[in-house]
C-alpha cells in the first residue's frame, strides 16, 4: 500500500483541490488485503490504516479515483524483483529518481509520530500497572478453600 501511496505522489503531481475530473489509476497488486483496504478505504490494522488515510487524502487532493485489482503473485514476479533491488529488465532512462524525506505525505508523517507517542505512553501505563499489581501467591489453594467447595450450585 506504501509503494501505491508513493505511485499517486510521484507519478501524478498535480493539485486539482479535490475536483473530480474523471481521472482514474488502474493497478494491479498480489496482496489481497490492499485491493478490500483500498475498495472500501478501510482498515483498522496499524500502520496500515494510516498510510490508507494519506493515501486518501492524496487522491481527494488530485481528484483521483484509485482501482487495485488483485493478481497471482506469479504473475507480479516484476513487481517482487523491484523490491528485491533487481532490475535487469527495466530500462534505467525510465527509473523515477525520489528521496523518500523530500516526499510531501499529508499526513503520514503527523499521524506516525502521534501513533509513536501514543504507543509509548501506552507501554509505560502498562508498565506501571505491571509493577503496582502485587505478585499472585505462589501457595496453590486447598481443595476445600476453593468455589466448587465453599459454594456449590
Amino acid at each position: 500500500l506504501f509503494t501505491t501511496l508513493l505511485s499517486v505522489i510521484l507519478f501524478d503531481d498535480r493539485n486539482r483541490d479535490g475536483i473530480l475530473q474523471l481521472s482514474r489509476i488502474d493497478g494491479q497488486t498480489d496482496n489481497r488485503g490492499n485491493t478490500f483496504a483500498i475498495s472500501k478505504m478501510l482498515t483498522t490494522k496499524y500502520p496500515l490504516c494510516i498510510i490508507l488515510i494519506d493515501l486518501a487524502v492524496q487522491l481527494h487532493k488530485r481528484g483521483i479515483t484509485l482501482d487495485v485489482a488483485w493478481i497471482p503473485r506469479e504473475q507480479n514476479v516484476e513487481a517482487d524483483e523491484i523490491s528485491n533491488g533487481v532490475f535487469r529488465n527495466f530500462d534505467p532512462k525510465l527509473e523515477v529518481k525520489c528521496d523518500l524525506s523530500q516526499i510531501r505525505f499529508e499526513v503520514l508523517d503527523d499521524l506516525m509520530e502521534e501513533a509513536a507517542s501514543f504507543y509509548g505512553e501506552m507501554m509505560v501505563e502498562k508498565q506501571s500497572r505491571a509493577v503496582l499489581k502485587a505478585p499472585a501467591s505462589s501457595k496453590k489453594r486447598r481443595a476445600e478453600d476453593k468455589l466448587r467447595s465453599t459454594d456449590p450450585w
